[in-house]
């Protein structure tokens, strides 16, 4: 337990610590691919718009939005085109990283329930550190879902729902 804790803390020193690179063409802040992040999203297949698919990344102290809002396919890494959000948005989320259940860190599965399949949409996380990349497909209904996960599902949506 101590050593998970350890590990969630250094994910968020190191997402509020490190650097980033600017894009040549536009200026634009982006992520470096070299360093931990934190990334975080909701989906819901019946439903119409943009904010029916929300994906985040916090990285280096900064928090981004997926702009593509594309369905995830379940079982794969997603894969964003991220764009820069206020820090007072980042302010918002900066300490979700360090609420990860540790049971989660031990699980073998990447699917969590049936995200999505009852209409009642499906969260993703995803952790890069040292140790490499780990993502889950979690289902928002917690009849669903071990009950270590409820609270911290239940604040990522929350943190979602404050985003849009």
């Amino acid at each position: 337990m101590k050593t998970t804790r350890i590990f969630l803390f250094a994910l968020a020193a190191l997402t509020l610590g490190a650097c980033h690179d600017k894009d040549a063409k536009d200026g634009r802040d982006l992520p470096t691919l070299s360093d931990s992040y934190f990334s975080f999203g909701s989906f819901y297949g019946m439903c119409q718009g943009d904010d029916c698919v929300r994906f985040f990344l916090i990285r280096n102290g900064k928090l981004y939005l997926d702009k593509k809002h594309q369905y995830p396919t379940n079982g794969t890494l997603h894969e964003g085109d991220y764009e820069a959000l206020s820090d007072e948005k980042y302010q918002l989320v900066k300490d979700l990283a360090t609420k990860i259940p540790e049971e989660l860190l031990s699980e073998s599965s990447i699917t969590l329930g049936c995200p999505d399949c009852a209409d009642g949409g499906g969260t993703y996380i995803e952790i890069n550190t040292a140790d490499g990349k780990r993502f889950w497909y979690i289902d928002n209904n917690n009849r669903e879902t071990p009950e270590y996960l409820h609270e911290f599902i239940g604040e990522v949506n929350e943190k979602i729902n404050m985003l849009r």
